[in-house]
């Protein structure tokens, strides 16, 4: 790699925006330190002299990345630290209610009473709630709707506060195999049964919360795009 390039990198590489968005900021700083590279060469000085002086031009990447990343987001610091205290609120609200609700408690105090069961087919139970149940549409569509809720925080959160987790596979993934590791849980301690629904149920409320996220980040992205035209200015 180039030292323009390490240098541009530096500037890019820990900014709150999509891959997109950086490769375009990318090509923007590459081509104006170009344009200072051949100007101090056409004034004599060596390849390596030129590029020294354009990065000291240009400015300290720390600087540069900093201004940039309040150009995208103004309160970047204050709203991250307000995700991850929503983040664990999130998961101690997730453990009490999937673990330690005075409900599940009682399969384990009281095993006499609960036995374990799991099951394999994707909506058996839901299909059947429906067919002995068909004028309560709450005892079989509401365990849906929950399965589905319950995620949609988690598709959220983590892309805001993880960068690998921007990208749909990596989010679908990961909540199939947390949903898979609570119902494991769940079904070993007799805490809950094992149930394939929320495998497929909980990744869907993970994209939804994912989805918005996404547009959310468009939107902002929108916003920046503004700003950075007085900003290219300016460098």
């Amino acid at each position: 790699m180039d030292r323009l390039r390490k240098y541009i990198d530096e500037i890019i590489q820990d900014l709150d925006c999509d891959a997109n968005e950086r490769e375009e900021l990318s090509e923007e700083f590459y081509d104006h330190l170009l344009a200072l590279k051949d100007e101090y060469m056409n004034k004599g000085k060596t390849k390596e002299e030129a590029e020294k002086l354009s990065i000291k031009e240009f400015g300290n990447s720390k600087i540069i990345s900093t201004d940039l990343q309040k150009l995208i987001s103004p309160y970047h610091k204050i709203i991250k630290n307000l995700f991850w205290f929503v983040f664990i609120a999130y998961s101690l609200i997730c453990i009490n209610k999937l673990f330690l609700s005075p409900r599940r408690l009682a399969n384990i105090k009281f095993p006499e009473h609960y036995l374990p069961s799991y099951n394999l087919i994707p909506f058996k139970n839901t299909f059947e709630y429906a067919t002995q149940f068909p004028d309560r549409i709450e005892v079989w569509l509401y365990p849906l709707f929950y399965k589905v809720l319950l995620f949609i925080p988690f598709g959220f959160l983590l892309p805001f506060l993880f960068r690998n987790m921007q990208k749909t596979k990596n989010t679908v993934l990961l909540a199939i195999i947390v949903s898979a590791t609570i119902k494991t849980l769940q079904y070993i301690t007799h805490l809950g049964e094992f149930d394939v629904n929320d495998m497929i149920l909980n990744p869907i409320g993970a994209l939804i919360g994912f989805y918005t996220f996404i547009l959310l980040r468009k939107i902002n992205i929108k916003s920046f795009n503004k700003k950075r035209t007085s900003y290219k200015k300016a460098y």
